[in-house]
């Protein structure tokens, strides 16, 4: 639907300016919009990033794992395994952090999202 790319594209256009909450109250409302929308796992990922750099952790893990959970062969998966990680160190979950850290460089050991995975891990332990 020509609205639903057009909403999408203004809400990743606000992410790429670097307005890291206007883009995750868009994203979140785009949602709401379409719940059912294509662009649904893109959206969940884009917020899910946006609510990392805004520093609001928990709602991090909760779109990257429904993005996960939606889409697990979407190409952005091994940067949400990171970023989710991260979001869990950061929420004291430091169990959940290492397992989605650990899964992140078995699935994609050739990426750049793999290497600071790994160095992440080094400094867990």
């Amino acid at each position: 639907e020509q609205s639903e790319k057009k909403d999408f594209d203004a809400s990743l256009a606000i992410f790429r300016k670097g307005e890291f909450a206007a883009a995750a109250t868009s994203f979140a409302g785009f949602l709401r919009k379409y719940p059912s929308s294509g662009y649904r796992p893109s959206a969940l990922y884009w917020l899910g990033s946006a609510n990392y750099i805004n520093r609001d952790y928990l709602d991090t893990v909760n779109q990257l794992k429904a993005f996960l959970v939606l889409s697990p062969n979407h190409q952005r998966v091994a940067e949400a395994l990171l970023t989710l990680g991260n979001a869990q160190l950061e929420t004291k979950q430091p169990k959940d952090a290492k397992k989605t850290l650990e899964d992140l460089v078995k699935q994609f050991p050739n990426t750049e999202a793999a290497s600071a995975a790994k160095e992440r891990l080094a400094k867990l332990k």
